[in-house]
């Protein structure tokens, strides 16, 4: 009889340690669940273009053929009860091409004028920015918002090309040269600037300022257009 006792005890034992484990596992599972639908989480393809600012009067870009192009991922956390606020940050690789225009403003990096000429550079980006939910459904990739934020650029690539046609050929037969420019000393590897983004589920418009110079402050070169609006496609 005591043996039988002592098997009973030792399963009773058993299954009340499965059966704290499961509650355990359990709780986990909720408290991860919980925490998950805290956390926004997207990927985002985008495309914008340079503008041409009102009161700007230094070297023009050719619009619609000044653009960048990027990828990226942002990670927003909900703040309270109500599932509309939340804090958040993004990082995105991006491509920007500025083609300038051949016209009597063109001055830099000189004021010789090419059949093309642009400058190309590859940049790395971290965003920080508050944002505002027009629903309350949290974890719902559908939603629309509001981004209104700062961010930090570096561009570690930097060239300047320009192109040039002959017809008929140059003097030793070419009929295009192509020249390209690195490790540029006369630019700004640093930018900062404001952003804002207005997202309608998958599909949302942005919009970035640039506040310091493209160029460096002892190269006086005038700078470049600031402001850039585009398309963003958020996954």
């Amino acid at each position: 009889m005591k043996y039988f006792i002592l098997l009973f005890f030792c399963c009773f034992l058993g299954l009340n340690q499965s059966v704290d484990a499961q509650i355990l596992d359990s709780l986990k599972n909720l408290n991860k669940s919980k925490v998950d639908k805290k956390i926004d989480r997207s990927a985002y393809y985008h495309v914008g273009f340079m503008l041409n600012e009102p009161d700007y009067n230094g070297p023009e870009i050719r619009l619609g053929n000044s653009w960048r192009w990027g990828v990226g991922n942002q990670t927003a956390f909900l703040l309270g009860d109500g599932n509309r606020f939340a804090l958040g940050w993004g990082t995105n690789f991006a491509w920007d091409h500025y083609r300038l225009e051949q016209n009597d403003l063109k001055s830099i990096p000189d004021s010789t004028l090419h059949d093309k000429e642009q400058f190309i550079s590859q940049n790395i980006y971290f965003d920080l920015f508050p944002r505002f939910y027009f629903d309350d459904k949290p974890n719902n990739k559908a939603r629309s918002y509001i981004d209104l934020g700062l961010y930090g650029e570096w561009s570690h690539t930097m060239k300047h090309k320009t192109i040039d046609e002959y017809d008929p050929a140059n003097g030793v037969g070419g009929g295009k040269t192509e020249v390209v420019q690195r490790k540029l000393d006369y630019v700004n590897r640093w930018h900062y600037g404001a952003v804002a983004r207005l997202n309608f589920g998958i599909l949302g418009i942005f919009g970035v300022y640039r506040f310091n110079a493209l160029f460096s402050e002892d190269s006086n070169l005038t700078d470049l257009p600031k402001l850039m609006v585009g398309l963003q496609i958020t996954r």
